[in-house]
Protein backbone atom coordinates (compact mmCIF):
# COMPACT_ATOMS: atom_id res chain seq x y z
CA UNK A 1 0.00 0.00 0.00
CA UNK A 2 2.92 2.30 0.82
CA UNK A 3 4.35 1.85 -2.69
CA UNK A 4 0.91 2.89 -4.11
CA UNK A 5 0.29 6.04 -2.24
CA UNK A 6 4.20 7.17 -3.36
CA UNK A 7 3.26 6.41 -6.81
CA UNK A 8 -0.37 8.76 -6.64
CA UNK A 9 2.14 11.08 -4.66
CA UNK A 10 4.23 11.65 -8.00
CA UNK A 11 1.37 11.11 -10.22
CA UNK A 12 1.47 14.14 -13.10
CA UNK A 13 -2.84 14.31 -11.86
CA UNK A 14 -1.84 15.05 -8.37
CA UNK A 15 0.35 17.58 -8.79
CA UNK A 16 -2.39 19.79 -8.70
CA UNK A 17 -3.65 18.17 -5.69
CA UNK A 18 -0.87 18.61 -3.76
CA UNK A 19 -0.32 22.76 -4.65
CA UNK A 20 -4.26 22.97 -3.59
CA UNK A 21 -3.06 21.11 -0.40
CA UNK A 22 -0.36 23.79 -0.36
CA UNK A 23 -3.50 26.53 -0.20
CA UNK A 24 -5.17 25.08 2.02
CA UNK A 25 -2.16 24.83 4.80
CA UNK A 26 -1.24 28.83 4.33
CA UNK A 27 -4.84 29.74 4.70
CA UNK A 28 -4.44 27.31 7.80
CA UNK A 29 -1.41 29.18 8.79
CA UNK A 30 -3.01 32.37 8.15
CA UNK A 31 -6.60 31.73 10.27
CA UNK A 32 -3.89 30.99 13.01
CA UNK A 33 -1.98 33.92 12.90
CA UNK A 34 1.32 32.47 12.52
CA UNK A 35 3.91 34.62 10.88
CA UNK A 36 5.21 33.13 7.59
CA UNK A 37 8.74 34.21 6.81
CA UNK A 38 8.77 32.10 4.23
CA UNK A 39 7.09 29.74 1.12
CA UNK A 40 8.92 27.09 -0.49
CA UNK A 41 12.62 27.97 1.06
CA UNK A 42 14.75 25.97 -0.99
CA UNK A 43 18.30 24.55 -0.09
CA UNK A 44 20.69 22.10 -1.17
CA UNK A 45 19.12 19.88 1.57
CA UNK A 46 15.92 20.53 0.27
CA UNK A 47 13.08 22.04 0.59
CA UNK A 48 10.65 23.88 3.52
CA UNK A 49 7.34 24.18 2.19
CA UNK A 50 7.12 26.84 4.73
CA UNK A 51 8.97 28.97 7.83
CA UNK A 52 7.26 30.11 10.03
CA UNK A 53 6.96 31.98 14.00
CA UNK A 54 4.54 30.16 16.21
CA UNK A 55 5.07 32.38 19.05
CA UNK A 56 9.08 32.48 19.65
CA UNK A 57 9.37 28.87 18.15
CA UNK A 58 11.31 29.51 14.36
CA UNK A 59 9.42 26.32 12.82
CA UNK A 60 10.15 24.36 9.31
CA UNK A 61 7.16 22.57 8.23
CA UNK A 62 6.81 20.55 5.31
CA UNK A 63 3.06 19.88 3.49
CA UNK A 64 1.81 16.25 3.13
CA UNK A 65 -0.92 14.75 1.15
CA UNK A 66 -3.55 12.16 2.14
CA UNK A 67 -4.58 9.23 -0.29
CA UNK A 68 -8.05 9.95 -2.29
CA UNK A 69 -9.71 7.36 0.51
CA UNK A 70 -8.94 9.98 3.32
CA UNK A 71 -6.13 8.81 4.74
CA UNK A 72 -3.12 11.31 5.94
CA UNK A 73 0.37 10.34 4.41
CA UNK A 74 2.63 8.06 6.52
CA UNK A 75 5.99 10.05 7.24
CA UNK A 76 9.56 8.54 7.52
CA UNK A 77 10.44 10.41 10.14
CA UNK A 78 14.23 9.87 10.48
CA UNK A 79 15.43 10.66 6.68
CA UNK A 80 13.02 13.65 6.69
CA UNK A 81 14.06 14.48 10.27
CA UNK A 82 17.84 14.89 8.92
CA UNK A 83 16.38 16.71 5.86
CA UNK A 84 14.94 19.30 8.32
CA UNK A 85 17.60 19.99 10.45
CA UNK A 86 20.21 20.60 7.15
CA UNK A 87 17.63 22.74 5.60
CA UNK A 88 17.10 24.79 8.53
CA UNK A 89 21.36 24.57 8.91
CA UNK A 90 21.56 26.45 5.33
CA UNK A 91 18.45 29.00 6.61
CA UNK A 92 20.86 30.28 9.57
CA UNK A 93 23.61 30.55 7.32
CA UNK A 94 21.71 32.93 5.12
CA UNK A 95 20.14 34.72 7.82
CA UNK A 96 22.53 35.34 10.49
CA UNK A 97 20.40 37.89 11.85
CA UNK A 98 18.45 35.26 13.86
CA UNK A 99 19.40 34.25 17.11
CA UNK A 100 17.87 32.61 20.24
CA UNK A 101 14.79 31.41 19.06
CA UNK A 102 13.91 27.52 19.19
CA UNK A 103 13.77 25.58 16.29
CA UNK A 104 11.11 23.14 15.69
CA UNK A 105 9.88 20.75 12.46
CA UNK A 106 6.29 20.59 11.59
CA UNK A 107 4.48 18.80 9.33
CA UNK A 108 0.90 19.98 7.74
CA UNK A 109 -1.21 17.15 6.24
CA UNK A 110 -3.92 17.47 3.96
CA UNK A 111 -6.58 15.21 3.12
CA UNK A 112 -9.56 15.88 0.49
CA UNK A 113 -12.53 13.85 1.03
CA UNK A 114 -15.87 14.67 0.08
CA UNK A 115 -17.72 13.20 -3.55
CA UNK A 116 -15.22 15.61 -5.76
CA UNK A 117 -12.92 16.65 -2.99
CA UNK A 118 -14.31 19.64 -1.97
CA UNK A 119 -13.74 19.00 1.91
CA UNK A 120 -10.56 19.66 3.25
CA UNK A 121 -9.39 18.60 6.98
CA UNK A 122 -5.46 19.57 8.37
CA UNK A 123 -3.58 17.88 10.83
CA UNK A 124 -0.93 19.76 11.94
CA UNK A 125 1.89 17.56 13.59
CA UNK A 126 3.71 19.83 16.09
CA UNK A 127 7.41 19.21 16.46
CA UNK A 128 6.94 16.07 13.99
CA UNK A 129 10.10 14.84 14.77
CA UNK A 130 10.95 14.99 18.12
CA UNK A 131 13.84 13.41 19.61
CA UNK A 132 13.55 15.25 22.91
CA UNK A 133 16.52 17.36 21.12
CA UNK A 134 16.66 21.36 22.05
CA UNK A 135 17.88 22.94 18.54
CA UNK A 136 18.57 26.65 19.13
CA UNK A 137 20.81 28.82 16.45
CA UNK A 138 23.03 30.91 18.96
CA UNK A 139 24.90 33.94 16.87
Amino acid sequence: MQATQEKRMVNLEDKRTIEQAKVIAIKYLEKGNFKIVAQDYTSTAGVADYVFYEKDDLVFASVGLGDNEGNFPEHDCSSERKAAERIALDYFTSHPHINSCRVRFDNIDVCFAGPSGQQAMVKHHRDAYSTDDDYSPIG
